[in-house]
């Protein structure tokens, strides 16, 4: 009886930490990326994983995104600071399997200024062979602290 009792308590136990369990998840530092136009190469400044963007207009950024290959849509996040609200801007972007077309998210604005805010930029959907981007606009001395997107 003691032992069946600890198999049911055991199989209870694994059942609730299987529901439990977060959504696979990952995420990427804003250093990783990098000037949309080779001539504004010298724009970004990588500090602590982040990226700064240090000429005086507003530069594009472009990062690649991996994720699992599987089918099915995503929701995308990223941390940015800037000194007035707008001064960073992004939007998520994935080709089709056929690499003939591609789906993309809108434009998303920095909601506040002063301290570091999430950018919510929503879900989008990929294909199994898709190429995953993520492009942000960032005003001077703007900055993008992470990217993060479930799998």
């Amino acid at each position: 009886m003691k032992t069946a009792l600890k198999t049911l308590s055991l199989a209870a136990a694994l059942a609730l930490a299987a529901q439990a369990t977060p959504a696979h998840a990952n995420g990427i530092g804003g250093a990783s990326m990098k000037a949309s136009n080779t001539a504004d190469d010298n724009c970004p400044v990588y500090s602590y994983g982040h990226l700064t963007n240090s000429c005086t207009t507003t530069k594009s950024f472009i990062v690649a995104l991996p994720f699992s290959g599987a089918a099915g849509y995503r929701t995308f996040t990223v941390m940015a600071q800037g000194a007035t609200t707008g001064d960073v801007s992004c939007r998520i972007a994935a080709t089709a399997n056929t690499q003939s077309g591609f789906y993309s998210g809108s434009w998303v604005s920095l909601p506040a200024a002063g301290s570091v805010q999430t950018l919510s930029l929503g879900t989008l959907f990929t294909d199994t062979q898709s190429s995953l981007y993520l492009l942000c606009n960032v005003a001077q001395n703007a900055k993008v602290f992470s990217i993060q997107w479930d799998n």
